[in-house]
């Protein structure tokens, strides 16, 4: 069963968020290349990370008392969610892109 609130979810978030700002120091070419892939790595994972919060929580929500704590924790999340969506839409779009006139 997978378990949406595993510490290894933790470090694997942490580890993307490290990689996208360790891109700044990338030349140019490269790193607005990479920025695209993780813009649309990071809309895959906000896709599935609907699908699963609701899923997985669909499941647990069995009494009044939890459906209200779930019910607060898919508010919470969803919104994270959807700033990880506009995040990749930027990324994809190449708003992080770095340009060369200085």
């Amino acid at each position: 069963m997978l378990d949406i609130f595993d510490n290894q979810m933790f470090i694997y978030a942490l580890v993307g968020v490290s990689l996208i700002v360790a891109l700044i120091t990338l030349p140019a070419n490269i790193g607005n290349l990479v920025k695209k892939a993780f813009g649309g790595l990071w809309i895959v994972t906000a896709i599935f990370g609907f699908y699963t919060l609701y899923t997985e929580l669909m499941k647990k929500m069995t009494t009044p008392a939890a459906t209200m704590q779930w019910s607060i924790i898919l508010v919470v999340f969803s919104i994270v969610l959807v700033g990880f969506a506009i995040f990749g839409y930027y990324g994809l779009t190449g708003a992080y892109d770095n340009s060369d006139q200085d």
